[in-house]
This record gives C-alpha cells, sequence and structure tokens, in this order.
C-alpha cells in the first residue's frame, strides 16, 4: 500500500476533475480541503511520477505536487468524520 499527498493550485472545475480521476477507482482519496488530495494506493508500482503524468495529461493547465509519504501519525482539529477515513484508510 502506498500514501500520497497532492497539492494543487486551480480552480474549482479542476479540482472536481481530480477527484473524478479517483472516484470509482481502487483508490482511497480523502478530500475535506479545497485543493488537497490524500490519496491511498492499492498497486506497489505507483509513483508520484505517474499520477503527475496522468493529471497532466487529464487536466491542462493545473498547477500541482504529488508527494509519496509514509504516514507515521498525524493529527487534526476538524470534524469527527474527517477522522473516520484517516483511521481507516490512512494507515500503512
Amino acid at each position: 500500500m502506498k500514501h500520497f499527498i497532492l497539492l494543487a493550485s486551480g480552480t474549482t472545475e479542476q479540482y472536481n476533475q481530480v477527484t473524478q480521476i479517483f472516484q470509482g477507482t481502487n483508490y482511497g482519496y480523502w478530500h475535506w480541503i479545497d485543493n488537497v488530495w490524500l490519496i491511498r494506493s492499492p498497486f506497489d508500482g505507483d509513483t508520484a511520477a505517474g499520477f503527475r503524468n496522468n493529471i497532466m495529461n487529464r487536466i491542462p493547465g493545473l498547477h500541482f505536487i504529488i508527494l509519496e509519504t509514509r504516514p507515521r501519525d498525524w493529527a487534526r482539529f476538524s470534524d469527527n468524520k474527517w477522522q473516520e477515513w484517516l483511521d481507516n484508510q490512512w494507515k500503512e
């Protein structure tokens, strides 16, 4: 299982397009902050460069960075519904 953080600068339409990339797939994603996605990939072969290429081809003009991470610890101050996905999906 791999974990990625996507940070983007774009329009609401572009943000919706990013979300659509992950909907209905085997990827888990958390998108409670407008320009941030936490992505859980079940595929060992996924890379930040692979996501970059896919997003660049599908959403021209979106500026973004995607980082592979290994979540060990996190903290949040938010509605409890944010925590559910983190507890269930954002684990190694």
